[in-house]
C-alpha cells in the first residue's frame, strides 16, 4: 500500500489499479494497488482535489469517524462523516467564519459565527428550532408536535410570499390549500341592547340602555380582559351596575343616581374603571 498527496496525483501518470480509495484526516489518499494495474490518470476527471464524493459508485470511498474533537481548516471538504458515541464537537473555519457541529446523545446542533451574526439550527425528538441575531434584531423559529411559535425582534419582519403587509393589516387564513394573506380588518358595529329588567351583561355587548324600570341592576362580565369596554345608559334612576367579583373604582359596585346619566366601563387588568 502506498499514500500519495493530491498534489503528487495531479502532477503523476501512476499505473495502478485503485481496488480502494481511502481519505484520512490530513487530506492524503490512500491507495491499494494490486499487480495488474492501469492508469490513475482515467480516473481524474472523476474528481477534483478534496472532493471525494465526486469518485462514483464503482471506488469505495471511507468516510471519517468523530471519535474526537476536531477543527477542520480545508475547503471543499465533501466526505460524509459517522458519529459514534459521547458528546462531540466539529468545528470549521475558513478564518473568519466559524462553523460547529455538536452532537449530543439525543440532539444536535450547528452554529455558524460571523463577527456579531449568529445562526444556530437545534433539533431533538421533541422540537426544531432555529435562530438567528446580527446583534441587534433576530428571529427565531421553533416547530414542536404542539405547533409552530415565531419571535421576532427589532425590525425583523414576518414576510409572507414576499409581503410584510402594512400597519393595521392581520394575516388572515385562506383554507388548507391557499397561502394566508395580509388583509385589512372591517370594523365591526357597535352592539346595543335595550333591557326594561336587569341584565348581564355578554362579552359582545357595548352599550346597555336601561329604560323604563328603576333600580335595576346591571351585572359586568365575570371574566374580563383587558381593555374590555362597555357603557350603561340609564333613562331611569337608581342603576346599579355590579361588578361581578371585581372592583368598580375600588368598590363592589357604582350606581348611576341622575336620570339620563351614563357610565362607560374599562377592564385594566385589575378591576373597572370609569372613565
Amino acid at each position: 500500500m502506498a499514500i500519495y498527496t493530491n498534489a503528487q496525483i495531479k502532477q503523476q501518470w501512476l499505473p495502478l489499479n485503485i481496488n480502494r480509495l481511502q481519505a484520512n484526516n490530513l487530506g492524503n489518499i490512500t491507495v491499494e494497488r494490486p499487480n495488474n494495474a492501469i492508469r490513475l490518470w482515467d480516473l481524474l476527471d472523476c474528481f477534483i482535489a478534496n472532493n471525494f464524493a465526486s469518485i462514483g459508485s464503482n471506488y469505495a470511498v471511507t468516510s471519517l469517524i468523530a471519535d474526537a474533537d476536531r477543527t477542520h481548516t480545508w475547503a471543499g471538504f465533501n466526505l460524509a462523516e459517522t458519529f459514534t458515541t459521547g458528546n462531540k464537537t466539529e468545528t470549521y473555519t475558513n478564518g473568519t467564519a466559524i462553523a460547529t457541529l455538536q452532537r449530543g446523545s439525543a440532539d444536535i446542533s450547528f452554529n455558524v459565527v460571523d463577527g456579531t451574526t449568529y445562526s444556530n439550527l437545534y433539533m431533538n425528538t421533541a422540537l426544531a428550532q432555529m435562530n438567528w441575531t446580527d446583534g441587534t434584531d433576530s428571529a427565531q423559529l421553533v416547530t414542536s408536535p404542539a405547533g409552530i411559535s415565531m419571535n421576532l425582534s427589532g425590525t425583523t419582519a414576518l414576510v409572507i410570499n414576499a409581503d410584510a403587509g402594512i400597519i393595521g393589516q392581520i394575516l388572515t387564513s385562506q383554507g388548507s390549500s391557499t397561502a394566508p394573506l395580509w388583509t385589512t380588518p372591517t370594523p365591526t358595529s357597535k352592539t346595543t341592547t335595550r333591557t326594561d329588567i336587569s341584565h348581564t351583561i355578554l362579552i359582545t355587548e357595548d352599550l346597555i340602555v336601561v329604560h323604563t324600570n328603576n333600580d335595576l341592576t346591571i351585572t359586568l362580565p365575570s371574566a374580563p380582559s383587558l381593555g374590555d369596554t362597555h357603557t350603561v345608559k340609564q333613562i331611569v334612576t337608581g342603576t346599579i351596575i355590579d361588578g361581578n367579583g371585581n372592583t368598580i373604582d375600588g368598590g363592589a359596585s357604582y350606581t348611576l343616581p341622575i336620570i339620563y346619566q351614563s357610565a362607560t366601563l374599562t377592564y385594566d387588568g385589575t378591576e373597572w374603571v370609569i372613565i
